[in-house]
C-alpha cells in the first residue's frame, strides 16, 4: 500500500510523521499542497497511491479524487458542529463541542462519515491558542489508536446529522470591528479571547489590520 499524507500544518506533521513511519505500508509520502496539490495533481495521486490522509491540508479535495481512492481527514472540530475553517474558535463563542474528528471524505465539506471522533473541554480562561494546543495533542493521540485499522480498512463508520457549517467570510466578518456594536462585556470577552492566537492579526477597522490579544 502506498499512503500520501497531506498537510499544510509543519509542525502537526514533524510530530504526527514518526507515529505513521512505524507503520509499515510500501510507500509513506509526506507533503503540503504546494507540492502536491489535491485539484492539480489528482490524476498522479490516484495512479500512485491507495490511500490519502489529509491533516490540515488547506485544499479541497476534488470529488474525482476521493471517488476513486480513500481520502481520510482529520479535522480539529467535533463534527457535526461548526464545520469549516476554525472550528475550535466558533465553539468556543456558541457554546457547541469542540474536539477532533476522522472521517471519510465526501463531497460536503466535513460530513463525511465518522470513523472515530474525540471531545476537548472548552475551559473559561481558553483562549483560541490553547484550546488549538489541547486539540492537537488529542489529534494525535487518536491517530496513535486508530491508524492500524485506518490502514487496513478495519472499521465501521456512523453518519452524524447535518450540523452546521462557518466559511472564510464568516470569519472575517467575526474579526471586523464595529465601533457601534452594542453588546455586554462577557460577549466582547469571549470574542477577544476566542480570536488571541499568538502570529496572528485577528481584528480590522475598514482596511487597517492589526491585533487584540489577551495574555
Amino acid at each position: 500500500m502506498n499512503v500520501l499524507v497531506l498537510s499544510d500544518n509543519k509542525p502537526l506533521l514533524d510530530r504526527a510523521r514518526p507515529t505513521f513511519e512505524r507503520r509499515k505500508v510500501n510507500r509513506w509520502t509526506f507533503s503540503s499542497s504546494s507540492y502536491i496539490h489535491p485539484k492539480l495533481d489528482y490524476k498522479h495521486i490516484i495512479k500512485t497511491y491507495d490511500l490519502v490522509i489529509s491533516m490540515h491540508c488547506k485544499t479541497i479535495f476534488p470529488k474525482e479524487l476521493f471517488a476513486q481512492v480513500r481520502c481520510i481527514n482529520i479535522h480539529p472540530g467535533y463534527n457535526p458542529f461548526n464545520r469549516g475553517l476554525f472550528s475550535h474558535i466558533w465553539s468556543m463563542l456558541n457554546g457547541l463541542p469542540a474536539g477532533v474528528t476522522i472521517h471519510e471524505m465526501v463531497g460536503e465539506i466535513d460530513g463525511g462519515p465518522v470513523i472515530c471522533q474525540s471531545q476537548v473541554e472548552i475551559r473559561k480562561d481558553d483562549t483560541s491558542e490553547s484550546l488549538y494546543e489541547r486539540i492537537l495533542d488529542e489529534e494525535l493521540l487518536l491517530i496513535h489508536e486508530r491508524i492500524d485499522k485506518i490502514i487496513a480498512h478495519d472499521y465501521e463508520t456512523y453518519q452524524p446529522p447535518e450540523g452546521n457549517y462557518n466559511s472564510y467570510k464568516d470569519f472575517k466578518r467575526l474579526c471586523a470591528i464595529d465601533p457601534d456594536r452594542v453588546g455586554t462585556f462577557a460577549e466582547f470577552y469571549d470574542i477577544i479571547r476566542a480570536l488571541s492566537h499568538s502570529g496572528y492579526k485577528n481584528a480590522h477597522l475598514n482596511d487597517t489590520y492589526f491585533k487584540i490579544q489577551i495574555l
